[in-house]
């Protein structure tokens, strides 16, 4: 009976599990020495980039303090030009220059060009403004040095006649010559502001 119940029982597979941790084992070591290499590998890769990264920095260090150093001396030379420039300002001379003749300086310096012309041999006939008005008070504003572009032959003028509507007015003047002879005669409007309207040969 003893013999039965003895054949009827398996036998635990000792060397089979042996073998089998072994391999379980020896698969696990293989993993750790892979991932060791791999590990390695990337270490190497990072160390490399920093070092190839620190010598691109340090070799572009170099050229910006080279390029500082070329325009700090860019900088002196102009400077030191300037002051060579400076120093013989007064002996600048402007050969083709001319001067501004009488009627540009009153269409653009004293008018600021803000008003149309209209002239017919050399003279002006007639003012009219093509943007904002420009401060005159009276006629007798312009007359006093712009006199001669409105007849060549007058030297002198006298208010003949005087408007006032609105606070706007129109002044009409006599141009005279050297002998007193009335050679023109003007008539210059002027707004409740004081601002040239317009300016007319009559």
């Amino acid at each position: 009976m003893k013999e039965q119940e003895r054949s009827n029982i398996l036998d635990f597979p000792i060397k089979k599990m042996i073998r089998q941790k072994a391999f379980q084992k020896n698969r696990e070591q293989k993993a750790v020495f892979g991932l060791s290499i791999l590990s390695l590998f990337i270490f190497t890769l990072a160390v490399n980039q920093w070092v190839r990264d620190y010598s691109i920095m340090q070799n572009s260090n170099r050229g910006i303090a080279s390029l500082k150093q070329e325009i700090k001396y860019d900088i002196l030379n102009e400077q030191a030009l300037a002051k060579r420039l400076a120093a013989k300002e007064n002996d600048v001379r402007f050969i083709n220059s001319s001067q501004p003749s009488l009627k540009d300086e009153l269409l653009f310096s004293f008018l600021e060009g803000k008003y149309n012309v209209q002239s017919e041999s050399h003279r002006i006939k007639q003012i009219r403004p093509s943007e904002e008005l420009v401060l005159v008070k009276e006629g007798e504003t312009i007359l006093k040095k712009y006199i001669s572009l409105f007849n060549e032959n007058a030297i002198s003028y006298k208010l003949k006649d005087k408007i006032t509507k609105d606070f706007n007015s129109e002044e009409v003047y006599e141009l005279l010559d050297s002998k007193g002879l009335v050679v023109d005669t003007l008539s210059v409007s002027i707004d409740s502001h004081g601002k040239l309207s317009s300016l007319e040969i009559l």
